[in-house]
């Protein structure tokens, strides 16, 4: 699955089967003996073809996920938001906790079989100010079946620069938060507890790892 599927709230959050290669498999025929003279001139041996190996596909590149400061610099935060913004903790286990209690079930499950993710938090200090941004990279299997789960949920769907995101508004604020997306860009999962930040998030995934970037 290349996608990217993003959910942004009020937080923000390839096995190639090589083909194996058929090379030289076939024997030349070994001459049948006889007794009659050999003609005085004797027709060329055709040779038997071998068949061409089958080209090996390289791996899909692996992702990285850079740090928050790489991921949404710093500036581009206090561009949209004000000066008084910062990185406020790097997978804070506290703030983590947090951002999986706005989770549902089938969104915890894909979060604890990830193969990697980071949890970044931006907000004003000395205020409950927060977004959450959550970038998980999912098996193939695991975020088909959580993107299946939002398409049957009341989770409302859209499509951005080519990122499929399902957005919940919740009822009242959450923690200080009023909605979450999930954004899906191939197999990454942009998670965002928080408005603001998701769309962002999507362009420092796609700036540190080319191969997501929008097709056409």
């Amino acid at each position: 699955m290349r996608r990217v599927a993003f959910a942004w709230c009020g937080a923000v959050t390839a096995t190639v089967a090589l083909g194996c290669g058929v090379s030289g498999c076939a024997t030349e025929r070994e001459p049948q003996s006889s007794t009659d003279p050999p003609p005085e001139r004797s027709e060329p041996t055709e040779s038997v073809p071998t068949e061409a190996s089958t080209p090996v596909e390289s791996a899909p590149a692996s992702i990285t996920v850079p740090s928050c400061e790489e991921l949404i610099p710093l500036e581009a935060v206090a561009e949209r938001f004000s000066p008084d913004w910062t990185v406020v903790k790097e997978n804070s286990p506290q703030l983590i906790e947090v951002f999986r209690g706005a989770l549902g079930p089938v969104a915890l499950q894909a979060l604890d079989q990830a193969e990697q993710q980071k949890h970044c938090t931006w907000g004003i200090p000395h205020s409950d100010l927060l977004i959450h941004v959550n970038v998980a990279e999912l098996p193939d299997d695991v975020g088909e079946e959580l993107v299946a789960a939002l398409e049957d949920s009341d989770y409302q769907e859209s499509e951005t620069d080519g990122v499929r995101v399902f957005t919940y508004v919740f009822p009242g604020a959450v923690v200080g938060a009023s909605d979450i997306s999930y954004g899906f860009v191939d197999n990454v999962w942009i998670a965002s507890f928080g408005s603001g930040l998701g769309d962002l998030a999507v362009r420092g995934m796609r700036h540190a790892n080319p191969q997501l970037a929008e097709e056409g």
